[in-house]
């Protein structure tokens, strides 16, 4: 295992494991799972976890769950880390896509979000499209707004009046105010893409965490020695104007965010940089298998630990 730590002056009561963009698909080995299972039920015993925290794309698309075997795979899977601890969730861009079209209010994501949230112990928090209101996780200790972003901050072509950034800033003024109502509790916000996380203010009690950006696919030693950088080598894009989009975007800002006492957020690494079912696949072989980070309280000061594992080889065997 290596990894590093990012110390937190902040007040926080609870532990969290949080991890990121699995994208689950058809060519993603079983054993990549239970070794994920293992190592989450060692950390939960090490550090007394309390909270599993997963930022989005748990699956590649839609597509990969019309597979019954795979589904029910998957589907399992999140049964037995259920029973570990509590798994607060929300959604990527990945898992509203099916067969390159990004479909949130498709009949076949709302099946699939209607099995995830049958799942004991799992909550997904995403927008409801009939109220307009946003899912909150509430258990009386910490208090999670889970935000779910437009289309337009991803790599689209609908025709909008708003740009990835109007309509993140949009989002955030909308529901943050949510989060904040009820006080005397932790506060996290999930949202599954960082990119514009520092155009709108947020309060130093709100932890703020993050996944998509995949590190800016900036390699372990590397990403050591640009640890004051926020920003990536390439991440995903998003819409720039009405009319055009970027689908990937050099030397993103907000691609590495380490939180700090003035900025709490974190952008998590992934459990899978490149799609494992396109060409660029292959190149998982030079990254970390597996990602994940812990957020711990503790006597002097709560910290951030990031853990990751190269090559994928269990311990446990």
């Amino acid at each position: 295992m290596y990894g590093h730590q990012s110390i937190i002056r902040t007040p926080r009561r609870r532990n969290i494991l949080a991890f990121s963009d699995l994208q689950y698909s058809r060519k993603v080995s079983p054993r990549k799972l239970d070794f994920l299972l293992q190592e989450f039920q060692h950390a939960a015993k090490t550090y007394n976890i309390d909270y599993f925290f997963f930022l989005g794309d748990l699956i590649n698309s839609l597509d990969e769950i019309e597979n019954h075997t795979k589904r029910a795979i998957l589907v399992q899977w999140l049964r037995r880390l259920t029973q570990i601890t509590p798994l607060i969730m929300i959604s990527g861009n990945h898992d509203y896509s099916y067969h390159g079209q990004y479909i949130q209010a498709s009949t076949i994501y709302h099946e699939w979000r209607d099995t995830l949230r049958s799942i004991p112990n799992l909550h997904l928090l995403e927008i409801d499209s009939e109220t307009n209101s946003q899912y909150i996780f509430d258990d009386g200790n910490i208090r999670v707004l889970g935000l779910t972003l437009p289309e337009e901050c991803y790599p689209t072509n609908i025709n909008s009046n708003r740009n990835g950034t109007d309509a993140y800033v949009q989002q955030l003024r909308q529901f943050l105010p949510e989060l904040q109502a009820v006080q005397e509790r932790d506060h996290y916000l999930l949202v599954h893409s960082p990119r514009h996380l520092d155009a709108a203010p947020l309060n130093t009690n709100i932890f703020a965490l993050a996944g998509h950006s995949h590190n800016g696919l900036i390699p372990p030693i590397l990403d050591e020695l640009l640890r004051s950088s926020t920003r990536g080598l390439i991440a995903p894009g998003h819409k720039i104007s009405r009319t055009r989009s970027i689908k990937y975007e050099l030397f993103a800002p907000n691609s590495r965010l380490r939180p700090t006492i003035k900025r709490p957020i974190a952008t998590i690494k992934p459990c899978t940089y490149f799609s494992v079912t396109s060409h660029l696949g292959f190149f998982n072989h030079f990254y970390p298998s597996i990602n994940y980070s812990v957020i711990i309280d503790s006597d002097s000061a709560p910290f951030l630990q990031e853990s990751y594992f190269l090559p994928l080889k269990s311990r446990y065997k």
